[in-house]
């Protein structure tokens, strides 16, 4: 699988885009500036949904007419634990989810919460590479 690291929503239609949201619904910087562009897609759905942003939550949506050809939610936990640890978490929940729906590229967009942004990149591409492993 391609998996590449956004620090912005820009995402091709071939890929699934993968952005986090924290425990009680909330929004990554990421997954907020998705909403806003799709008009609100994402608030839609988390309204009448399960998904809460726990940790092991995943919500596959449609992708906008430009952009991603689909949207990823993946539960990250409480915000205010959100880290390294976390963002190696995420990516790897991330990566299994696009696999297991058959994905071939995977976006992973910067949750931008918690923080060194390096330091969280670099844990989040060790999380996708761990999670690709097959034994």
């Amino acid at each position: 699988m391609r998996i590449e690291f956004h620090p912005e929503l820009t995402a091709d239609a071939n890929a699934v885009a993968a952005v986090a949201v924290f425990e009680g619904k909330t929004l990554s910087k990421a997954a907020a500036e998705l909403d806003r562009r799709s008009g609100g897609l994402i608030g839609r759905a988390l309204q009448g949904g399960r998904f809460t942003g726990a940790k092991g939550q995943t919500l596959q949506l449609p992708g906008e007419t430009e952009g991603p050809g689909a949207v990823l939610l993946v539960g990250a936990g409480p915000q205010a634990e959100f880290g390294p640890d976390a963002a190696e978490t995420f990516a790897a929940q991330a990566f299994g989810a696009a696999k297991a729906l058959g994905w071939s590229e995977l976006a992973i967009e910067a949750p931008g919460e918690g923080g060194d942004p390096a330091e969280q990149a670099a844990r989040a591409a060790l999380g996708a590479r761990l999670a690709s492993y097959r034994f």
